[in-house]
């Protein structure tokens, strides 16, 4: 007994040929029962069949790279956005620092320069009460 299987567009067929009538599998009990069919395929079928098989599996193909290519493109662009924006809100912050540096030196310097300016002041104050009670006493 042989059997062989041969693929026709959307079914598989087994073709048996023996001596005696029917074929046994080892599916259930007691096995299935095949029954003997005629259905042979001519050269044409298995060439058309193959021409759709090829013809499925090429355009799968190019649907697959398209959508790798796609996929690709998309991974660039968003790692180049990603980056170009990761620079931009870098040198933003590095300048807002900057700026925040120079205005802290520029308030401690007034600052500085307000506290000499009352300690100034807080002399000249005392020199002139001090100026005035001479005066006043003096009189």
């Amino acid at each position: 007994m042989s059997a062989t299987t041969y693929a026709n567009k959307n079914a598989t067929c087994v073709s048996m040929t023996s001596t005696s009538g029917d074929y046994k599998t080892g599916n259930g009990p007691t096995g299935t029962y095949l029954n003997r069919t005629d259905t042979t395929f001519t050269p044409n079928d298995w060439h058309n069949s193959n021409s759709i098989m090829s013809t499925t599996a090429v355009r799968q193909q190019g649907g697959s790279l398209e959508i790798r290519q796609s996929a690709r493109k998309l991974r660039n662009d968003t790692h180049s956005l990603t980056n170009w924006g990761q620079h931009d809100n870098t040198t933003r912050l590095s300048d807002r620092m900057r700026d925040l540096i120079a205005w802290k030196d520029k308030l401690e310097q007034t600052i500085a320069d307000t506290d000499v300016e009352i300690a100034l002041l807080t002399n000249h104050k005392e020199r002139c009460e001090t100026a005035l009670t001479k005066h006043d006493h003096s009189i």
